[in-house]
């Protein structure tokens, strides 16, 4: 499992380096595109907002952030306007973006594992596990959800920048000035980056001891370039701008530590469903899975405690290229407890930034098992349990019609968006208010046609206003289901009239006798 030596085989392995590399973008591409055109991949309210907001950029609009919001960072958003410029507008052309930026990321997952391992093959195992899962893996990063793609990539480029950091190099103060831009890039583009960047800033500064003059100027000048819109906007709107969204629900660290070891570890790990209820398989507890991950991850600090130290005081002494990812993970739980905004267990979103380091640091454990021949049995089982469990998860979810958002109470089937639209425009409907994950695909569907708004997490106030602002009152649009029927029975409670039309999967109501507010009728706000 290690390199070559010197002489004609040695010479042959860039080549499998390259062959191997292509592989696993191959192995990353089907990987995602299988979930793409699969009923799991349906195109979502998030994503719908990233595509009213290229839509917008082209118009002339600008956005630091997701829209309605302080963070996460809109750079995808700009290289998809750019797309929708010379595509047509629709939500496949949307996900070329973050497609490209996933399957680029695995590559750059090969590149960190060989400067981590120095092995090609355990560089090759690296990527193929990116490539093939965990599940929420696959699917987060090739979903257009704002800047989760772009943000994994950003701690590859991070981690490989550090460790590239020499001031012998001829072209040391290059090299400084890309790590700075690559960690002001990241920082702008997600908070979640940080459990890399730290580690990563550490391994910079340590690298650069004896040169601190030479390069800190190149760096910081560098980060600020990379993180330009964040301090513009913070230059505008002050630098505790306001998040933009409502307040996060109560929670308490210890009830946070509880939520990230159970079930969110497992969500990350890929044994256990998205929503955290139940495992993947009957025979792989999740508890198991996430036991023996910290376990591996405990034994793996202890033997590199020596390198971690002196990766904190900021020596060269004993450390080594796995401990900057050893640290990124150590560095993880606390950033997690400390934070109000990982309450949520439905998925890990909030660790999502982790799955190269996890790719890396498998491989990196397969490369310290002897022998060789048990080392490639391991490392085909892993290789296999990996993909296995990602291929098990999609099958769920395709027999589930994919992952209805339960908050618009049944299956959204945007793929019909269009026919909704083109019935409200035939019905001279112009306002319309809906629930998140209805309201935004409709809207990206139906361009300035119609104005709508959402029920709660509202992302263009101008949509809210003119839905607000208009003559008729507005229609309703639910999925068929239990939101429709909620929506029915408040609208009679109230003693409004209307009349229905169902169109591939919604009900739409129509000519409603007064305006009713969804407040009125009892959806959130």
């Amino acid at each position: 499992m290690t390199p070559p030596g010197a002489g004609g085989a040695g010479a042959r392995w860039p080549r499998l380096l390259v062959a191997g590399t292509v592989l696993v973008v191959l192995l990353a591409a089907g990987m995602r595109l299988a979930f793409m055109l699969s009923p799991a991949g349906r195109f979502d309210g998030d994503e719908a907002v990233t595509g009213i907001m290229a839509q917008r950029i082209l118009g002339g609009e600008l956005y630091a952030f997701f829209a309605g919001q302080t963070y996460m960072g809109a750079f995808e958003q700009y290289l998809q306007a750019a797309v929708l410029a010379v595509a047509p507008d629709t939500h496949t052309a949307l996900r070329v973006v973050p497609f490209v930026i996933a399957t680029a990321t695995a590559a750059a997952v090969v590149v960190l594992g060989r400067r981590v391992t120095g092995s090609t093959a355990l560089a090759l195992l690296a990527g193929a596990l990116f490539a093939l899962g965990p599940y929420y893996n696959v699917v987060k990063g090739v979903r257009s959800h704002g800047a989760y793609a772009s943000a994994a990539l950003a701690v590859v480029l991070v981690a490989v920048l550090a460790l590239a950091v020499d001031p012998r190099a001829r072209r040391s103060r290059w090299t400084a000035a890309a790590l700075g831009i690559a960690c002001g890039f990241a920082l702008w583009e997600s908070t979640l980056t940080a459990y890399v960047l730290i580690p990563a800033v550490l391994w910079g500064l340590g690298s650069a001891r004896g040169a601190l003059r030479r390069l800190l100027p190149p760096a910081l000048a560098g980060a600020v370039v990379g993180a330009a819109p964040l301090i513009v906007h913070r230059a505008i709107h002050g630098p505790f701008a306001a998040s933009g969204r409502p307040p996060q629900p109560h929670s308490e660290p210890g009830a946070r530590l509880e939520n990230l070891l159970r079930p969110v570890l497992d969500q990350f790990l890929g044994a256990r469903e998205l929503g955290g209820v139940t495992p993947v398989t009957g025979w792989i507890p999740p508890a198991l899975v996430s036991a023996l991950a910290l376990a591996a991850l405990g034994a793996a600090a202890w033997s590199r405690r020596r390198g971690l130290r002196d990766l904190v005081l900021l020596r060269r002494g004993e450390r080594r290229p796995v401990d900057l990812l050893i640290a990124a993970a150590l560095v993880c739980p606390p950033i997690y407890i400390l934070s109000d905004y990982t309450w949520f267990t439905g998925e890990p979103r909030y660790i999502f930034t982790l799955y190269p380091v996890l790719a890396v640091l498998l491989a990196a454990a397969v490369g310290a098992v002897r022998p060789r021949a048990l080392a490639a049995a391991v490392a085909c089982l892993l290789v296999a349990l990996v993909g296995g469990l990602s291929a098990a998860q999609l099958a769920e979810a395709i027999d589930a019609d994919g992952y209805p958002p339960i908050q618009a109470g049944g299956v959204v089937r945007t793929e019909h968006a269009d026919e909704v639209a083109d019935a409200l425009e035939a019905e001279r409907v112009t306002a319309v208010y809906a629930d998140y994950w209805v309201a935004y695909p409709l809207q990206y569907a139906a361009g300035d046609r119609l104005a709508v708004s959402a029920f709660a997490d509202q992302r263009f106030p101008e949509l809210e206003a003119a839905v607000a602002a208009s003559r008729e009152p507005p229609a309703y649009v639910a999925p068929e289901g239990d939101g429709a029927a909620a929506i029915a029975a408040s609208l009679r409670d109230t003693g409004t009239r209307f009349r229905t039309r169902r169109v591939e999967g919604y009900v739409l109501f129509l000519d409603l006798s007064e305006r009713r507010t969804p407040r009125e009728i009892g959806q959130p706000r």
